[in-house]
């Protein structure tokens, strides 16, 4: 019984490990200076943090606002060509998140 309650721990943290982990390149953790590419379209973006020294990288944050969807925000930031707004689903207790982020091409 004690073994099965160490492995059933060990999955759960190696389960809380990936998700962690996954989660990192999400958009919504994107600062200035992070490179980003678009798993979507241009339509329907769907943005991801990647190394900026790969050959998927198209994008960098040139600067992040938080709290606001508005895009007019990005109007005269130096290097801003391209505007992206995203909301977060919330829970329950949380409205989700709201930013804007300022971004060039690379």
């Amino acid at each position: 019984m004690q073994k099965l309650k160490i492995v059933g721990l060990a999955i759960a943290v190696i389960i809380g490990g990936v998700i962690w982990f996954m989660s990192q390149n999400n958009s919504s953790e994107a600062e200035a200076g992070d490179c980003m590419k678009n798993k979507g379209t241009m339509s329907a973006p769907d943005l991801e943090i990647v190394d900026c020294g790969t050959s998927e990288a198209k994008y960098e944050v040139v600067k992040r606002i938080d709290d606001t969807l508005d895009m007019s925000q990005c109007e005269g930031v130096p290097g801003a060509e391209i505007p992206y707004q995203e909301q977060t689903s919330g829970s329950r207790r949380s409205s989700g998140e709201q930013f804007v982020l300022c971004l060039k091409e690379v």
